[in-house]
C-alpha cells in the first residue's frame, strides 16, 4: 500500500489526492513543544494529552480524535508499504518527522521517500506557496532514505527526547540527502535555550520586536516569522510565549 503522511492540514486542504494512489495520514502534533521521551508508551501519550489541554484548550477526548488518532494509523503500516513523507524543512516539521520514522520504523521497515517543498533556506515558507502542479512536481522528486537515513532519524529523535545537546550537535553534522539544512535547524532549536539566562532566541526576536514598538498580536507574530521562520511557531506557540513574557497586547487572538 502507498501511504502518504502529510505533516498538518493545512497541506491536506490542497493536497491533490486525484493525482497520487494511495491513503493519507495527517500529523497535528507539535512535538517541538512540551514533554517527549525516546519511549512512546501510555505514559508518553497521557503526558502528551495534559500538555495539549494545558496549552492548547484541547480537551483529551479532542486529544485522543484530533491528533492520536491519525498517529494509531502508523500502527498498520507494514514491511511492504511505501511511505511518503511530506514534511517541511523548519524545526516544526522536522521534529515532527523525527517522531514519525522513529514510530514507525520501531514497528516496520517500509520503503520510506521524503518528500521535500522547494529549497528555501530564508524564508522557509515551505509547502505554504506552492499549488497543485508544484506539489505533483515535488512528489517526483522525491528522496528514497537509506537504512543510514533512518538510523540518524532515530538517533537524532532520541537525543532531542533527552535533550543531549552534545550529541544533537553532533548528529546535525551528518552526511544526508534526506535532511536539508539539518545544521542550522539543530541550532535554531540549541538555541531555544540560553544555559547561561535561560532566555533563549525565540524570546529575544519577541522582545525585539516589541521593543520597536508593535502591540498587535498578529503583527508581532508576523514580524516574529519574518525573522525567525526557520522555527515554523503557529499562532498559538508564540501567543503562549508571550504569555510566559507576561506581555499584555492589543486585537485578535488566536482561537
Amino acid at each position: 500500500m502507498k501511504i502518504h503522511i502529510l505533516n498538518g492540514d493545512a497541506l491536506l486542504d490542497k493536497f491533490p489526492k486525484a493525482e497520487f494512489e494511495g491513503e493519507i495520514i495527517v500529523i497535528r502534533e507539535a512535538f517541538m513543544d512540551g514533554p517527549v521521551s525516546g519511549t512512546i508508551d501510555e505514559d508518553f501519550w497521557k503526558r502528551r494529552a495534559e500538555f495539549v489541554k494545558s496549552s492548547y484548550g484541547a480537551e483529551e477526548s479532542d486529544y485522543a480524535e484530533q491528533f492520536q488518532s491519525q498517529i494509531t494509523l502508523l500502527d498498520a503500516i507494514t514491511n511492504e508499504d511505501e511511505i511518503f513523507l511530506w514534511f517541511e524543512d523548519d524545526l516544526f516539521c522536522v521534529i515532527n518527522l523525527l517522531f514519525t520514522l522513529h514510530y514507525i520504523s520501531q514497528r516496520a521497515q517500509p520503503v520510506m521517500y521524503r518528500i521535500f517543498p522547494k529549497a528555501d533556506d530564508q524564508k522557509w515558507e515551505g509547502f505554504g506557496r506552492a499549488d497543485e502542479k508544484e506539489l505533483v512536481e515535488n512528489f517526483t522528486q522525491r528522496i528514497l532514505m537509506s537504512n543510514e537515513d533512518i538510523e540518524l532519524s532515530n538517533q537524532l529523535w532520541e537525543a532531542y527526547a533527552s535533550d543531549d545537546r552534545y550529541r544533537l550537535e553532533l548528529l546535525a553534522n551528518s552526511d544526508t540527502e534526506s535532511f536539508r539544512f539539518l545544521p542550522v535547524v539543530i541550532q535554531a532549536h540549541l538555541d531555544r535555550n540560553n544555559l547561561q539566562t535561560g532566555f533563549g532566541r525565540p524570546y529575544q526576536t519577541l522582545m525585539d520586536i516589541l521593543v520597536g514598538g508593535e502591540h498587535e498580536f498578529y503583527e508581532i507574530y508576523e514580524a516574529f516569522w519574518k525573522k525567525d521562520a526557520i522555527y515554523g511557531f503557529g499562532d498559538v506557540q508564540v501567543l503562549n510565549m508571550l504569555k510566559e513574557m507576561e506581555v499584555e497586547f492589543d486585537g485578535e487572538l488566536p482561537k
